[in-house]
């Protein structure tokens, strides 16, 4: 349906909204953006471009993490099976190091309401959870999910920032048949009163779950 489709999208907006708060150039943010959102002639001139922004800060785990994301986008595009599975491999891989890397600095920049840390996380976990299983981040990514659910900074952030990620946690939830998780979710955002396109979503598609 249209409105699922929109909302498959809505992995670009992730990242294209978070990108723009990285301490990249800006001529390489607003490339990143067109890219993700479609232009694939583009992506190896960006993936290049994003591999030498890390270079350039190897301790910046934002260019890196986007650094890792050009390269799933690179492994989207690729023809070539072996080409598809180095470039995608790397690229989560890359992701995942950049993680580890995030601090809890109260000074970090936010982004839509979230720390930079947990929206890179947030990110990183639907990523993770919906590549696929041959590539055995499905539990690394649910994992993710949980631990931003767990942070007290989390909490503290209203609803209606969150939807999105709640969203993508459903859709995990019932892939890993995970029902408790699955249906105390769901409740949570058929309870919550609001109504943008994920809470409808979730309407449509788990609420008799």
């Amino acid at each position: 349906m249209k409105l699922l489709h929109a909302i498959a999208l809505t992995l670009t907006t992730v990242f294209t909204a978070s990108v723009s708060h990285a301490e990249l150039d800006e001529a390489l943010i607003n490339e990143y953006n067109r890219v993700a959102q479609g232009e694939s002639d583009q992506v190896e001139e960006l993936f290049e471009q994003l591999d030498r922004a890390h270079k350039t800060d190897p301790a910046d785990p934002v260019a890196l993490f986007y650094f890792g994301a050009s390269g799933t986008l690179m492994g989207r595009e690729s023809w070539m099976p072996w080409n598809k599975l180095s470039y995608t491999e790397n690229g989560l891989a890359r992701m995942d190091k950049a993680l580890s890397m995030l601090s809890e600095d109260p000074d970090q920049p936010a982004i839509d309401q979230l720390p930079q840390d947990l929206y890179l996380k947030a990110s990183a976990a639907i990523v993770f959870t919906d590549v696929p299983e041959m590539f055995s981040y499905f539990e690394r990514g649910y994992g993710l999910f949980q631990e931003v659910f767990d942070d007290p900074r989390f909490s503290a952030i209203p609803l209606r920032e969150k939807t999105w990620i709640y969203y993508y946690a459903i859709k995990a939830a019932d892939s890993k048949g995970d029902v408790d998780n699955l249906n105390n979710w769901t409740n949570l955002l058929l309870d919550s009163g609001l109504e943008d396109n994920f809470v409808q979503a979730v309407k449509s598609d788990y609420a008799s779950s």
